[in-house]
């Protein structure tokens, strides 16, 4: 019976979104929804940190000064109130819009130990905002914790170090204790791509998440912005990370109601969805390790010193996915997460097609040293 009701509920969601897709169709004809500049663009951590770098730079081509970076620490330092944050981030906020003041932003900026801040923001080389871009890849061993022991020697409490992952997850306990995060206290924040992503972000004393996401900071920087062609780009960046780490763009808008209506006509339907729902990532689990198996048994046919280095996928989180393939032929290596820089070797991950290595993609890279 369960299973003839979950049957009946894909098959009459099926045809919801034909309907939608239909609709969406005829909507881009005089709206393109579903056109996206992003689309053209690299999108993976490296792509998405020049954007915000050169957006929240107010010597950046977009000739708005530092519009969008008071813009963020506005957003954030409204979101923060109640955690006690506000202060910091007034302060740095001050240190802003005092007349003229020095702002340099950089990109990859070196640091101690051969570790690369991704974006850095110096004000009058007293205080930084630190960047750490985190949307698809895990940490390294101690970078959190090294980047906050680099921040504090340069400017004692006058440093914020963001910490942006794709629903606000904390840093992993090898890249810094939870012990070392509430010794800097609130000289650390994580903040997510998008909170629709993260759900109800639970407030922590050791290590808070802000509910002020990227995708409401390109909201706002659009909202306060008075230039066509720089509000076009901003509602683009915005969709794009809704899509990307939230919600499902134009067609589950237009499909939404229908969804919820069906679920509503009895609560049959509704256990049947809530069924499929907590299957999902099960599913996806074992799609995975079937396409890896299926790869690695075509590969074996055609070579015999196939070495392969597989990232497990997190079923609670449904992380991405990927199989680091070398020969035994090739160099050896020490530490597999390091390989690109090792020796040349091939990867596969899952997800959508990005440029770049950093990202998830379903296609093939070739790296070598």
């Amino acid at each position: 019976m369960a299973t003839l009701q979950a049957e009946h509920v894909l098959l009459s969601a099926a045809r919801i979104l034909r309907v939608a897709e239909a609709g969406e169709r005829q909507l881009d004809k005089h709206l393109a929804l579903r056109f996206n500049v992003l689309d053209y663009l690299r999108d993976d951590e490296m792509g998405l940190s020049r954007i915000m770098a050169d957006l929240l730079d107010p010597r950046a081509g977009h000739g708005q000064g530092a519009l969008f970076l008071k813009t963020l620490l506005r957003g954030l330092a409204e979101r923060e109130r109640e955690r006690g944050m506000e202060s910091t981030l007034h302060e740095i906020c001050t240190a802003v819009d005092q007349p003229a003041p020095h702002i340099l932003v950089e990109k990859e900026r070196r640091i101690d130990g051969d570790r690369r801040i991704d974006v850095s923001i110096e004000i009058d080389g007293r205080r930084c905002i630190a960047i750490e871009n985190k949307p698809y890849s895990d940490d390294q061993p101690d970078q959190v914790k090294d980047y906050l022991a680099f921040l504090r020697r340069e400017y004692a409490d006058r440093f914020l170090l963001l910490y942006v992952s794709a629903a606000g997850d904390l840093p992993s306990g090898s890249s810094v204790t939870k012990d070392d995060l509430k010794t800097h206290g609130d000289r650390f924040l994580a903040m997510p791509y998008c909170v629709s992503a993260a759900g109800a972000v639970s407030p922590s004393d050791e290590a808070p998440c802000s509910s002020y996401s990227i995708a409401d900071w390109a909201g706002d920087c659009r909202a306060h912005c008075d230039v066509d062609r720089l509000r076009w780009f901003l509602l683009d960046f915005k969709n794009h990370v809704q899509r990307t780490f939230g919600e499902n763009g134009a067609m589950h808008d237009l499909a939404k109601s229908e969804i919820i209506s069906l679920l509503l006509t009895n609560s049959e339907h509704r256990r049947a969805a809530k069924a499929i729902s907590d299957h999902w990532l099960g599913f996806i689990s074992y799609m995975i390790t079937r396409a890896r198996a299926q790869i690695l048994e075509i590969l074996e046919r055609e070579y015999d010193d196939i070495d392969d280095r597989t990232t497990k996928p997190d079923t609670d989180k449904g992380s991405h996915f990927g199989i680091w393939l070398c020969r035994q032929s090739w160099a050896a290596y020490s530490q597999p997460e390091h390989t690109g820089r090792a020796r040349t070797s091939v990867r596969w991950s899952t997800g959508r097609a990005t440029a770049g290595t950093n990202g998830r993609s379903a296609s093939c890279h070739l790296v070598r040293k």
